[in-house]
Protein backbone atom coordinates (compact mmCIF):
# COMPACT_ATOMS: atom_id res chain seq x y z
CA UNK A 1 0.00 0.00 0.00
CA UNK A 2 1.17 3.43 -0.80
CA UNK A 3 2.62 5.37 2.33
CA UNK A 4 -0.28 8.23 3.89
CA UNK A 5 1.00 11.20 5.29
CA UNK A 6 -1.57 13.05 7.54
CA UNK A 7 -0.79 17.09 7.00
CA UNK A 8 -3.23 18.87 8.82
CA UNK A 9 -1.70 21.56 11.70
CA UNK A 10 -1.81 20.53 15.52
CA UNK A 11 -5.51 20.06 17.00
CA UNK A 12 -6.94 19.20 13.76
CA UNK A 13 -8.26 15.86 14.73
CA UNK A 14 -4.79 14.33 13.65
CA UNK A 15 -4.31 12.13 16.59
CA UNK A 16 -8.03 10.57 15.84
CA UNK A 17 -7.28 10.29 12.22
CA UNK A 18 -4.10 7.91 13.38
CA UNK A 19 -5.93 6.06 15.38
CA UNK A 20 -8.89 5.02 12.26
CA UNK A 21 -5.81 4.76 10.25
CA UNK A 22 -4.35 1.94 12.79
CA UNK A 23 -8.11 0.60 13.12
CA UNK A 24 -8.07 -0.02 9.10
CA UNK A 25 -4.48 -2.13 9.86
CA UNK A 26 -2.43 0.40 8.54
CA UNK A 27 0.93 0.29 10.78
CA UNK A 28 1.07 4.35 11.92
CA UNK A 29 2.74 6.89 14.01
CA UNK A 30 1.82 10.25 15.48
CA UNK A 31 4.14 12.88 15.51
CA UNK A 32 7.30 11.15 14.73
CA UNK A 33 9.64 14.26 16.15
CA UNK A 34 12.47 11.49 15.25
CA UNK A 35 12.54 12.66 11.73
CA UNK A 36 13.85 15.91 12.88
CA UNK A 37 17.29 17.39 14.36
CA UNK A 38 19.23 20.30 14.71
CA UNK A 39 22.32 20.46 12.52
CA UNK A 40 24.32 23.54 12.33
CA UNK A 41 21.59 25.25 14.45
CA UNK A 42 19.36 24.67 12.05
CA UNK A 43 16.17 22.32 12.06
CA UNK A 44 16.73 19.33 9.79
CA UNK A 45 13.96 16.85 8.74
CA UNK A 46 14.85 13.30 7.09
CA UNK A 47 12.43 11.14 5.59
CA UNK A 48 13.82 8.21 6.49
CA UNK A 49 11.47 6.90 9.23
CA UNK A 50 8.72 6.54 7.20
CA UNK A 51 10.21 3.62 5.50
CA UNK A 52 8.86 1.73 8.76
CA UNK A 53 5.29 2.97 8.69
CA UNK A 54 2.19 2.97 6.47
CA UNK A 55 1.04 6.30 7.78
CA UNK A 56 2.24 8.79 9.49
CA UNK A 57 0.50 12.50 10.64
CA UNK A 58 0.82 15.36 12.52
CA UNK A 59 3.09 18.70 12.85
CA UNK A 60 6.37 17.29 11.82
CA UNK A 61 4.71 15.94 8.04
CA UNK A 62 2.47 18.83 7.95
CA UNK A 63 5.66 20.97 7.64
CA UNK A 64 7.51 18.82 5.17
CA UNK A 65 4.50 17.35 3.14
CA UNK A 66 6.05 18.79 0.23
CA UNK A 67 9.55 16.76 0.93
CA UNK A 68 7.88 13.77 1.75
CA UNK A 69 5.59 13.98 -1.58
CA UNK A 70 9.42 14.50 -3.33
CA UNK A 71 10.45 11.46 -1.39
CA UNK A 72 7.30 8.98 -1.73
CA UNK A 73 5.46 10.40 -5.54
CA UNK A 74 3.20 7.49 -4.78
CA UNK A 75 1.98 8.48 -1.33
CA UNK A 76 -1.81 9.71 -0.74
CA UNK A 77 -2.08 12.72 1.72
CA UNK A 78 -4.73 13.47 3.71
CA UNK A 79 -5.64 17.12 5.19
CA UNK A 80 -7.57 17.54 8.53
CA UNK A 81 -9.00 21.02 9.27
CA UNK A 82 -11.45 22.80 11.74
CA UNK A 83 -13.79 25.48 12.47
CA UNK A 84 -11.26 28.54 13.23
CA UNK A 85 -12.91 29.70 16.40
CA UNK A 86 -12.85 25.97 18.21
CA UNK A 87 -9.20 25.09 16.65
CA UNK A 88 -7.37 28.61 17.95
CA UNK A 89 -9.08 27.57 21.31
CA UNK A 90 -7.75 24.19 21.16
CA UNK A 91 -4.50 25.74 20.33
CA UNK A 92 -4.29 28.06 23.31
CA UNK A 93 -4.96 25.70 25.49
CA UNK A 94 -2.10 23.15 23.93
CA UNK A 95 0.55 25.71 23.57
CA UNK A 96 -0.12 27.84 26.99
CA UNK A 97 3.27 29.01 27.63
CA UNK A 98 2.73 28.53 31.25
CA UNK A 99 2.54 24.73 30.31
CA UNK A 100 4.17 24.35 26.88
CA UNK A 101 7.59 23.31 27.64
CA UNK A 102 9.09 22.00 24.33
CA UNK A 103 12.30 20.55 23.41
CA UNK A 104 14.81 22.61 21.18
CA UNK A 105 13.62 20.68 18.52
CA UNK A 106 10.09 21.00 18.93
CA UNK A 107 10.33 24.39 19.78
CA UNK A 108 11.62 25.52 16.15
CA UNK A 109 9.54 22.92 14.35
CA UNK A 110 6.76 24.91 16.08
CA UNK A 111 8.40 28.63 15.54
CA UNK A 112 8.83 27.46 11.67
CA UNK A 113 4.97 26.37 11.34
CA UNK A 114 3.17 29.28 13.38
CA UNK A 115 5.70 32.08 13.28
CA UNK A 116 5.99 31.72 17.02
CA UNK A 117 6.74 28.84 19.81
CA UNK A 118 4.11 29.32 21.89
CA UNK A 119 0.15 30.33 20.84
CA UNK A 120 -0.26 33.93 19.48
CA UNK A 121 -4.01 34.04 18.13
CA UNK A 122 -3.04 36.10 15.09
CA UNK A 123 -0.13 34.27 14.16
CA UNK A 124 -1.60 31.13 14.11
CA UNK A 125 -4.44 31.79 12.38
CA UNK A 126 -2.31 33.49 9.78
CA UNK A 127 0.00 30.40 9.83
CA UNK A 128 -3.47 27.94 9.17
CA UNK A 129 -4.41 30.20 6.60
CA UNK A 130 -1.20 29.75 4.55
CA UNK A 131 -0.92 26.19 5.41
CA UNK A 132 -3.95 25.28 4.09
CA UNK A 133 -3.93 27.42 1.31
CA UNK A 134 -0.67 25.94 0.17
CA UNK A 135 -1.87 21.98 0.59
CA UNK A 136 -4.33 22.80 -1.81
CA UNK A 137 -2.59 24.59 -4.05
CA UNK A 138 0.20 22.12 -4.16
CA UNK A 139 -2.23 19.22 -4.88
CA UNK A 140 -4.58 21.35 -7.04
CA UNK A 141 -3.41 19.69 -10.44
CA UNK A 142 -3.56 15.96 -8.96
CA UNK A 143 -7.01 15.83 -7.24
CA UNK A 144 -6.42 12.07 -6.57
CA UNK A 145 -3.79 12.47 -4.33
CA UNK A 146 -5.34 14.60 -1.81
CA UNK A 147 -8.55 14.02 0.91
CA UNK A 148 -9.75 17.21 2.75
CA UNK A 149 -11.41 15.95 5.98
CA UNK A 150 -13.50 18.17 8.53
CA UNK A 151 -13.39 16.88 12.39
CA UNK A 152 -17.56 18.38 11.46
CA UNK A 153 -18.26 16.30 9.12
CA UNK A 154 -20.23 13.33 10.65
CA UNK A 155 -19.06 10.28 8.06
CA UNK A 156 -15.63 10.43 7.96
CA UNK A 157 -15.36 6.36 7.41
CA UNK A 158 -16.71 6.33 4.33
CA UNK A 159 -14.17 9.24 2.63
CA UNK A 160 -11.11 7.77 3.97
CA UNK A 161 -12.17 4.51 3.22
CA UNK A 162 -12.97 5.42 -0.30
CA UNK A 163 -9.81 7.61 -0.58
CA UNK A 164 -7.42 4.37 0.48
CA UNK A 165 -9.68 1.70 -0.99
CA UNK A 166 -10.46 -0.10 2.10
CA UNK A 167 -13.46 -1.32 3.31
CA UNK A 168 -15.20 0.60 6.13
CA UNK A 169 -15.35 -1.07 9.63
CA UNK A 170 -18.03 -1.94 11.94
CA UNK A 171 -17.00 0.64 14.47
CA UNK A 172 -17.37 3.62 15.54
CA UNK A 173 -14.71 6.78 14.43
CA UNK A 174 -12.52 7.29 16.79
CA UNK A 175 -12.45 10.78 18.91
CA UNK A 176 -9.01 11.23 20.37
CA UNK A 177 -7.99 13.93 22.89
CA UNK A 178 -11.74 15.78 23.27
CA UNK A 179 -11.22 18.71 25.35
CA UNK A 180 -13.82 18.23 27.68
CA UNK A 181 -12.41 14.66 28.86
CA UNK A 182 -9.67 16.58 30.96
CA UNK A 183 -10.26 19.88 32.76
CA UNK A 184 -7.08 22.26 31.84
CA UNK A 185 -5.33 22.30 34.96
CA UNK A 186 -4.86 18.18 35.41
CA UNK A 187 -4.12 18.79 31.69
CA UNK A 188 -0.99 20.73 32.83
CA UNK A 189 0.16 18.74 35.39
CA UNK A 190 -0.25 15.78 33.02
CA UNK A 191 1.73 17.66 30.56
CA UNK A 192 4.39 18.73 33.31
CA UNK A 193 5.14 14.72 34.30
CA UNK A 194 5.33 13.87 30.39
CA UNK A 195 7.89 16.48 29.54
CA UNK A 196 9.71 15.27 33.45
CA UNK A 197 10.09 11.76 31.76
CA UNK A 198 10.78 12.47 28.23
CA UNK A 199 13.99 14.38 30.20
CA UNK A 200 14.57 11.25 32.21
CA UNK A 201 14.49 8.80 29.27
CA UNK A 202 16.88 11.55 27.20
CA UNK A 203 19.53 11.25 30.45
CA UNK A 204 19.29 7.27 30.79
Amino acid sequence: MEKVFVVGLSKTGTTSLHAALEKLGLHSIHNPEAMLSIEKGELAFSPALAERYDALSDLPIAAYFRELDRAYPSARFILTTREEAGWLASCANHFDPSAFRPNAIVRRLVERVYASPVFDAELFRAARHRHDAGVRAYFADRPGKLLIIDTAQADKWEPVCEFLGLPVPDALYPHENRASRVPTPLKRILRHVRHGVRRMLGAS
